[in-house]
């Protein structure tokens, strides 16, 4: 598998890193921190990666699980998913677009600014 994903050993988890092995693959296994959404995934999500990641509720609240991301719970659901992901280049393909538009278009910087003055209770009208 790591041949076929031309992945160096080990594999590297700098961010540019990671970002550099998911434009080449088209495809990011990732771990999220319970309760966060790191700028990471996001940034994955952008350059049109396809992510696979633990089964996330504060990613859910952001994007459409099996639409713009896959999941699993387990580590053989892990192997399982990453495998169709591998096997089937158009679903993958149509994942990460999916995710791609969705960031392009919900996620910008005045989107962020605007959420976080909402959070904060500041009318950002």
């Amino acid at each position: 598998l790591a041949k076929k994903l031309k992945l160096p050993v080990p594999v590297p988890t700098d961010p540019d890193s990671v970002a550099k092995l998911a434009v080449e693959n088209g495809i990011v296994l990732t771990y999220l921190p319970e309760g966060m959404v790191t700028p990471l995934v996001i940034d994955l999500f952008a350059v049109g990666a396809a992510v696979a990641v633990e089964k996330h509720a504060e990613l859910a609240k952001l994007f459409n699980e099996d639409e713009e991301y896959i999941t699993f719970t387990t580590q053989e659901e892990a192997k399982l998913r990453g495998k169709d992901f591998i096997d089937s280049p158009p679903d993958r393909r149509r994942i990460a677009e999916a995710a791609r538009m969705k960031v392009s278009s919900a996620h910008t910087a005045e989107g962020r600014i605007a959420l976080l003055l909402n959070s904060l209770g500041v009318d950002n009208e």
